[in-house]
């Protein structure tokens, strides 16, 4: 089989259209993609407004129940509430993954009554059959059981609804978000490969190569290297060159941790049964945390970047922040492989050196590849310096060698670890003291 004049897909660039002003319609998937995409956090919107719009109409019956006095003698009004004593004569409590729930059957002196409610650790410890209790008799239903300093709200309390129509106010426009975005994440980086431009195979290679070299191409991966196929020259940059950052290897995900956040908070929040003031602060909290992380990755993604040009290396931070260095005080870029503190793999850092060997610029969290460092040697047309380009060490070992390549606290991360412990003590204090109620 000969490969006369046989050509090659590129199937990395895109091919080139007609030109024209006529608009591509999107297929049935994608509508079908977009709407899912953008229907569940309107329909987690929706169904969380609807909550909040009905716990905020129990505004009234909260506000009557916390004001009502203990009725005098047999007068029982509607702003009144009875206390009967008796014993617990049956309980048995469901550990469910959003909380317990304990069913109680309570011997009063006109008979048992039943009801439920979810508690917490403390509350179940009280649970003892045989216990006695006070029931607190409300609009005819039992909205309260006491257990000795215990107090236990019951199903028809109306804070109780009050609190389980917020929560889920919160809790339902979080995971829509939630499942938005990691169907987005997931889905953004399915796409069909375009057939483009066509690249000549050299007919003086042999058969066996040419068809190598054929197979790799469709299958989309580079051909090995063969003794007859030498390595080309530099790569030549088109100035101004923009080095944008990798995503962090991981084994998992970015936003597995945001979706755990979302899902355990209010668990652990219904769990311990939060006062609802409190509960709604912490659940603020963590809706605003996540909306947060997601706007930090895509800044991180997006925004960080580092721009050669004809006169100066220009690297934007996070945040914005602009440093400047001249391309005339580069001397060398090296790119050694640091093992930074409680990362599984190394990282691959990029270093702009001056003629002494001082750090002009680090370029920290990129995790460029190999060939994104030989490209931004090109943009900057100095060499790559091969003593530091195959070297494994530590940032206080490359503190030492190349000044300014590491910050401080980088290079001393147990010290900067025990210098936090004291704030994060104090912060989980102040964090399950306000859970108790601030009591």
């Amino acid at each position: 089989m000969r490969f006369q004049n046989s050509r090659m897909f590129n199937l990395v660039e895109p091919t080139e259209q007609p030109s024209g002003k006529t608009r591509r319609r999107l297929s049935i998937g994608r509508v079908l993609y977009w709407s899912f995409l953008l229907g569940i956090p309107l329909a987690g919107g929706a169904g969380g407004s609807a909550l909040l719009v009905a716990a905020n109409e129990l505004d009234a019956a909260v506000q009557t129940y916390r004001n009502a006095t203990p009725c005098r003698g047999a007068v029982t009004t509607a702003t009144c509430y009875t206390t009967v004593t008796g014993t617990l004569a049956k309980f048995s409590v469901t550990h469910g993954k959003t909380g317990d729930t304990a069913d109680m059957t309570l011997q009063l002196r006109d008979g048992t009554r039943s009801t439920w409610a979810k508690t917490n650790w403390q509350q179940e410890d009280a649970l003892h059959v045989g216990a006695p209790i006070q029931a607190e008799f409300y609009q005819g239903a039992i909205t309260a059981v006491y257990l000795g300093a215990i107090g236990i709200e019951t199903k028809d309390s109306p804070i109780y609804k009050q609190s389980d129509l917020r929560l889920g106010a919160v809790l339902i426009p979080t995971l829509g978000l939630i499942i938005a975005m990691a169907t987005f994440i997931t889905m953004r980086g399915q796409k069909q490969a375009t057939v483009g431009s066509l690249v000549a195979i050299d007919t003086t290679l042999p058969i066996a190569e040419q068809e190598a070299l054929l197979r790799h191409a469709l299958l989309q991966d580079p051909p090995a290297e063969t003794p007859s196929v030498t390595a080309g020259p530099q790569p030549s940059v088109t100035l101004p060159f923009t080095l944008r950052p990798h995503p962090m290897p991981t084994r998992r995900p970015w936003w597995v941790g945001l979706i755990a956040l979302g899902l355990g908070v209010p668990s652990f929040v219904l769990r311990m049964r939060t006062p609802g003031p409190i509960a709604e602060v912490v659940l603020g909290a963590t809706v605003a945390t996540i909306v947060a992380a997601v706007a930090f990755h895509w800044r991180y993604r997006n925004g960080r970047r580092t721009v050669v040009d004809d006169f100066s290396v220009r690297r934007v931070s996070l945040l914005g922040a602009v440093r400047v260095v001249s391309r005339s005080d580069v001397a060398r870029l090296a790119c050694p492989n640091i093992m930074t503190f409680g990362m599984a793999s190394p990282e691959r850092r990029l270093l702009l050196l001056d003629a002494s060997g001082r750090c002009l610029l680090a370029l920290p969290r990129y995790y460029s590849t190999e060939g994104e460092a030989t490209q931004f040697a090109a943009a900057l047309r100095v060499p790559l310096d091969n003593e530091l380009r195959s070297s494994l060490t530590t940032p206080s070992r490359l503190r030492r060698t190349v000044p300014g390549a590491v910050s401080w606290s980088e290079a001393h991360p147990f010290l900067m670890t025990i210098m936090l412990i004291l704030p994060i003590l104090v912060a989980l204090g102040l964090f399950v003291w306000m859970l108790n109620g601030f009591k």
